[in-house]
This record gives structure tokens, C-alpha cells and sequence, in this order.
């Protein structure tokens, strides 16, 4: 019971921030700011106690009837298994990081209350997918989500590329979801549950009734969230918003929730070897191709845009070879990604730490999560003969040998370069709100 107050409380602390901010603090130069960042850091500390609890390794659930209408009952609840807990830590550790830089980085915005209102309230959505006990509960905070996502793009609306690309990765995400429902309505008609207990129990009896159509609907799903082909075109555009934005939620956090999702039907029986196989090659074809585009942009925003598609991807390859390869990917992208946002002395020094582990440099963490992959990919190919794992594996080499290319071309024109403004020329470094947060991320982009 103390454990399921307690993920309560993870929902409800950015609810609260964020219904106070727009309520009364959204003028307010400060108290937004340090009321988001304050919730932000209670959900960390609950996550961490939960994490370092006597019931840390248990599985626990609560179910609530929300409303019935005949047969169908609309269940809400909280799920929490390690694959749980691995996924609340990176948003809620990742999240408070980025909610300290943004005070430092939207100091002088004066839509900084709105800024955080929206930070607020994509934490509550984010961590209510992660502790969704069924698909319907899931699907309701993944539309939240897109909402969060679609306002906080939108956040600089007097500019063209902002409204513009706060419209698109909307549609393109509608596209996905509408997939994604279909898969959850086709799931609740044929079993009469989309709870994830209650299907782990149904697959391990009858593992045959695993369906490929409905698996294949709820791709649509993660194509979309995750930005993978063909839906892959919004994520790009969406740089088009706040930094903070770009690092939290459209590089570390939101667009990893298509790969929680996957991974939590994988390991309860609910895709199919054909589907495994479909999400298999399309994302090894898109950290192949998401790594080449990267070649040739030149804003740094866009080339990290390329570089999360390509490594979402990954992520995929990892979802189609094994659940567990995907979420250890995700992990420690979500830390190497987030750093890399940034510009200067000690940001310079971070930026190398976070370009170390993205390239996959022995001892830096991002080499043990892409090497499992590669690897797993490799014995694959190697034990079955078979052209979908041998075409993965040279798509993922491809990959991978790709990501030091192209962010060695990044690191040494930002950083070692010659400076190209005379405000690039004086810049100086940031304030504590901003490197501390950044010397943080590059800690557990290392280890």
C-alpha cells in the first residue's frame, strides 16, 4: 500500500505544479520556474526511495473502475515491474536535470511560467504512460503527451518554424495513434482485457493466439512516437522548439515511450515473430539512413535530431533481437543525448564525455548498450544463415560506423573550430543552473 501511495505521488506532484502555474504563476518570473523544478525534484526522490525500497525487485498493481458502459468497463490503475522502475528513473532523473538547466536557459523568456506549465505537465503524462497497468490508461497519457509535445514546439509561435513544426509532428503523430487505437479496440475485442497482467497470463497459456494484424496496429503506434518509417519526418522539424524541449522530450524521454511500449508487449508475449521481424528491419534501415542525413545538415540542433532517429532506431534493432537490449540502449542514450544539447570550457568537457559515448568508445556506457545490439545482431546473423538477421547486422554496422562521422564533424566545428560570429567568438560559459545539470548527465553518460 505505501509503495502504491507512493506512485501516486509521481502523477500527482507535476499535476499539481502544473495546474498551479497556469492557474496563478503563469506571469510570475520565478515561482513557476521553482515550483516545476521543486515537483520535478519530489518525483526523483520518490523514484530513487521506491528504487532503494525493500519492495524494489516486486511486481505490484492496482485497478480502479473508472466508468462502465454495458460490458466494457474503463479500468485505471498503476503497474510497477523492473522494466517500471528502469523507465521512471530515466524520466524523472533525466527530467529534473533538464528542469534545473531551463531555469538558466529560459531566465529572460517571458512566456517562462507557460514554458514550465507545459515542462509540468508532460512529467505527469510521461510518467503516467510508464505506470499504466493497461493499453486504454497507456494510450490516454500518450495522447497527452503528443498534446505536451505539440504546445512546448509551439513555445516561440511568433516564428514561422515553430507553429509550423508544432502542426506537423501533431498530424504525423494522428497518423500513428489512429493505428495504435485500432490495435487496442481489435486487443479488447478479441480477449476482453487490455490489462498487461491479465495478457501476460493469457499468452503464456495460449501463446498462439498472439496476433501479427493487431501487433502490426499497435506499431503504428511506436512509428509514430518513436518517429521510425514512414513517420519519421516530424522529429526533425521539432527542433524547432526550446533547447530543453529538444533534449528532454524530443531526444531522451518522449520519443523512448514507442520503445517502452514495444518492449512491455514483447515481454509478455503479445508480438509475434512477424512483427519482431517488421519493427527489425525497419529500424535498422532507419539508424542506417537517419546517420547519413545527418551528414549533411549543418545546424547542431538538426544533426542531434538525426542522430535520435538513428539511435531510436537501435533501440528498434533491440526490440526486434530482444527486449532487454532495447531498454538498455535507451538508458543510456537518454543521458549521452540530453548532454549534447548544449555549448563552451566545462560544456565543451561534457559535450567530448557525451560524443565519447555516443560513438561507442570502450569504457563509456553508450559502447556497452550499442556493443549488445551489434553483438546480438552478429550471432543472429551468424547462427540462423538468415537474410533479414544479415541484412540487420549490416545495416546496424553501417550504423554504427556512421556516429563518429558525423559527430566528430559536430564536436570539432562547435568546439574546436573557428568561430563563425562575433557572438560564437566571445561566447563565455554558463551559469551553475545550467553546467551543474550538464556535469550530472556526463557522469552517467560515462557510467
Amino acid at each position: 500500500l505505501i509503495y502504491m501511495q507512493s506512485l501516486n505521488l509521481l502523477l500527482l506532484f507535476p499535476l499539481l505544479s502544473a495546474a498551479v502555474i497556469v492557474l496563478f504563476l503563469r506571469r510570475s518570473k520565478w515561482l513557476g520556474a521553482i515550483l516545476s523544478t521543486a515537483s520535478a525534484a519530489a518525483c526523483f526522490a520518490v523514484a530513487v526511495s521506491i528504487l532503494l525500497g525493500d519492495s524494489a525487485n516486486s511486481v505490484f498493481k492496482s485497478s480502479l473502475a473508472l466508468f462502465a458502459l454495458g460490458d466494457f468497463t474503463f479500468n485505471v490503475g498503476l503497474f510497477y515491474d523492473s522494466l517500471t522502475a528502469n523507465m521512471i528513473f530515466v524520466v524523472c532523473g533525466v527530467g529534473l536535470l533538464i528542469h534545473v538547466y531551463s531555469i538558466g536557459y529560459m531566465d529572460d523568456d517571458p512566456a517562462k511560467g507557460r514554458f514550465f506549465a507545459g515542462m509540468s505537465f508532460f512529467m505527469f503524462s510521461m510518467t503516467g504512460i510508464v505506470l499504466a497497468s493497461n493499453l486504454f490508461m497507456m494510450f490516454v497519457y500518450w495522447e497527452l503527451v503528443g498534446f505536451c509535445s505539440y504546445a512546448l514546439i509551439a513555445h516561440y509561435a511568433d516564428t514561422e518554424a515553430a507553429r509550423e513544426a508544432s502542426k506537423k509532428a501533431f498530424i504525423v503523430n494522428r497518423v500513428g495513434d489512429f493505428g495504435f487505437l485500432l490495435g487496442i479496440i481489435f486487443c479488447y475485442a478479441t480477449f476482453g482485457t487490455t490489462d498487461f497482467c491479465e495478457l501476460a497470463s493469457i499468452f503464456r497459456s495460449f501463446p498462439d493466439k498472439a496476433s501479427t494484424f493487431m501487433g502490426l496496429l499497435i506499431l503504428c503506434g511506436f512509428l509514430g512516437k518513436s518517429a521510425q518509417f514512414p513517420l519519421q519526418v516530424w522529429l526533425s522539424d521539432a527542433m524547432a522548439g526550446p533547447t530543453p524541449v529538444s533534449a528532454l522530450i524530443h531526444a531522451a524521454t518522449m520519443v523512448a515511450a514507442g520503445v517502452f511500449m514495444m518492449t512491455r508487449l514483447s515481454h509478455i508475449g503479445f508480438l509475434t515473430g512477424e512483427v519482431l521481424a517488421v519493427v527489425l528491419i525497419l529500424c535498422s534501415l532507419m539508424a542506417f539512413c537517419a546517420g547519413l542525413w545527418a551528414l549533411g545538415q549543418n545546424d547542431i540542433k538538426k544533426i542531434l535530431a538525426y542522430s535520435t532517429l538513428a539511435h531510436l532506431g537501435m533501440m528498434g534493432a533491440g526490440i526486434g533481437l530482444g527486449a532487454g537490449l532495447a531498454m538498455f540502449h535507451l538508458t543510456t542514450h537518454a543521458f549521452f543525448k540530453a548532454t549534447l544539447f548544449k555549448r563552451m570550457p566545462v560544456t565543451s568537457i561534457v559535450a567530448l564525455v557525451a560524443t565519447l559515448s555516443i560513438i561507442a568508445v570502450p569504457f563509456f556506457a553508450g559502447n556497452y548498450s550499442k556493443e549488445a545490439i551489434l553483438a546480438t545482431a552478429f550471432a543472429k546473423a551468424s547462427q540462423t544463415g538468415s537474410a533479414l538477421y544479415d541484412t540487420a547486422f549490416a545495416l546496424l554496422i553501417c550504423a554504427a560506423f556512421l556516429t563518429p562521422v558525423y559527430m566528430g564533424r559536430l564536436f570539432f566545428n562547435v568546439f574546436l573550430g573557428r568561430p563563425h560570429s562575433k557572438e560564437a567568438e566571445e561566447a563565455s560559459e554558463s551559469g551553475l543552473f545550467m553546467t551543474v545539470p550538464l556535469v550530472i548527465l556526463s557522469v552517467y553518460s560515462l557510467g
